[in-house]
Formats: structure tokens, C-alpha cells, sequence
């Protein structure tokens, strides 16, 4: 897992003095309220506002209290915290992310039983389990094979956290953007952003577990995974249509329609 450490005191001193790399959608449309079911995930080291801070992952609210990571992120905080998940919290706030006061504590974490870290193109998901029910609405799940009648002009919208081209993590808020299709697989949909220009967007690692919406609903059809090799326009979504998906939700009980 790509990550990385800040003192929660030394973060301004560090930050506004000095560029980090791209991270998220980078330069994406402020998001707002349009998708209070993404949420940004923030590792500490046990304690809300104290002490080491990491940046983390999206992740997309799919039931009252569970929401959806990848495999790869779930498994790394599995690795680095063992059974203890107090160290783990979401947050909301699409303008601050990194605001301690709306943290919302991580009760659990889980893998997919088929995940494999050598093929992240199938059952790349992880989940986050709150203790409590989420402050945000989560979003419509698909039927399944939702993807397969769909026609390839369908519009997308991307959404995950990220923050502008020039400026630092501190200034993370939640992006979105418009994508359009570029192929299916039977566990991965890929897409690609299409706005152009001189500030194009660009999606990075901190989007991963970020939200493909069917155009401007609230049905999410995929999950961001990773992007394509070499490209920051495009994006593998891991398919919540399918039977890896609906059957690693079906464990953690989230409803499915």
C-alpha cells in the first residue's frame, strides 16, 4: 500500500512548504453534495487528531455501515494492524477531509476470501465496517448483470478524493468527474475520463475505492480498482454486478437488490 506519514502537529510546516505527488482525481470538479456516499479513509496511530496521521483511500458507503475498499488497501491495513481497528475512520466531509471532528470509527476490517494481490483484476474488494450507523446515505447498489444490457454510450461519473494540480493533501476534498466507456471484462469495467484540456483531469492511488456512478443516479455499477499501466485518464473498476461482488457483499449483510 502507497501511503503517506504526516505529524498531525509538523503537517502545515511540511505541506504548504513543499509539493507532494498527484494524488486522486487531480485537478476533478469539486464533488459537494452530489455523492455523500464517498467518503475519504485516514489511518492515526490509535487516536482521532493525535499524533501520526497517514493519507489513505476512498471508499464508497454501500449500507447503513459498511463500505466498500479495495482488496489491496483492506489487506495492507489488515497487515499493519492486526486486530486492532482503532487506528482506522472515514470521513464524509467533502470539503475537509481531514477535519478530526467528523471522523467516523472503523469497527472491522475485511478481505475478499479470493482476493490476490497478483491479480488485481478479480476480487480486488475490501470492506470497512463502522460501529456505528454512517452519518451520510449510501448509495444504490446494481442488479446483477446491470452492465451487461447496458449500451457502450452510457455515461459514467467517477467520484473519489483528490485535490488540485500545484496544490498539497491538506487541500483534499471529494472530485468527481465524467467518464465514458471503454470495455468490459467479466469482473473489471473499464472507463475513461473524458474532459480535456490544460487542466484535464488525472486519477492516482488515492482514488481507489472511489465510485463509478451510471451518469447522474445514485447507482454505483463499479468500484475504482487501479488504473490502467501508464495512464491517469484511465480507470479499472472492479464490477459490483457480478458474483464475486454480490457474494462478498452478501457476507458482511448488505442488502442486495
Amino acid at each position: 500500500m502507497k501511503r503517506r506519514e504526516f505529524s498531525a502537529v509538523a503537517v502545515l510546516a511540511v505541506f504548504l512548504l513543499a509539493g507532494v505527488p498527484a494524488a486522486a482525481i487531480t485537478s476533478g470538479t469539486h464533488d459537494g453534495t452530489a455523492h455523500p456516499a464517498v467518503a475519504w479513509v485516514i489511518e492515526t496511530n490509535g487516536t482521532a487528531c493525535l499524533g501520526n496521521t497517514f493519507t489513505g483511500s476512498s471508499a464508497v458507503l454501500v449500507s447503513d455501515n459498511v463500505l466498500l475498499i479495495t482488496g489491496d488497501f483492506a489487506a495492507a491495513l489488515q497487515a499493519g494492524f492486526g486486530t486492532q481497528f482503532d487506528n482506522v475512520w472515514v470521513n464524509f466531509d467533502p470539503e475537509n477531509a481531514f477535519d478530526c471532528t467528523k471522523f467516523e470509527h472503523v469497527a472491522s476490517i475485511h478481505v475478499h476470501p479470493s482476493f490476490n494481490p497478483a491479480n488485481l483484476d478479480v476480487a480486488n474488494l475490501g470492506a470497512l465496517v463502522l460501529d456505528a450507523t454512517a452519518s451520510s446515505a449510501p448509495a444504490g447498489l446494481p442488479v446483477a448483470g446491470r452492465l451487461d444490457g447496458l449500451s457502450t454510450s452510457q455515461a459514467y461519473t467517477i467520484v473519489g478524493y483528490g485535490f488540485d494540480k500545484g496544490q498539497n493533501v491538506l487541500s483534499t476534498s471529494r472530485r468527481s468527474e465524467p467518464a465514458a466507456f471503454r470495455a468490459l471484462g467479466p469482473e473489471v469495467l473499464d472507463l475513461r475520463m473524458t474532459r480535456n484540456g490544460p487542466n484535464a483531469p488525472c486519477l492516482d492511488y488515492e482514488d481507489e475505492g472511489g465510485a463509478a456512478y451510471l451518469g447522474s443516479t445514485t447507482e454505483i455499477v463499479g468500484m475504482k480498482s487501479y488504473n490502467e499501466k501508464g495512464s491517469c485518464r484511465v480507470g479499472n473498476f472492479e464490477r459490483l454486478d457480478n458474483q464475486t461482488a454480490r457474494s462478498f457483499l452478501a457476507s458482511l449483510g448488505v442488502p442486495l437488490p
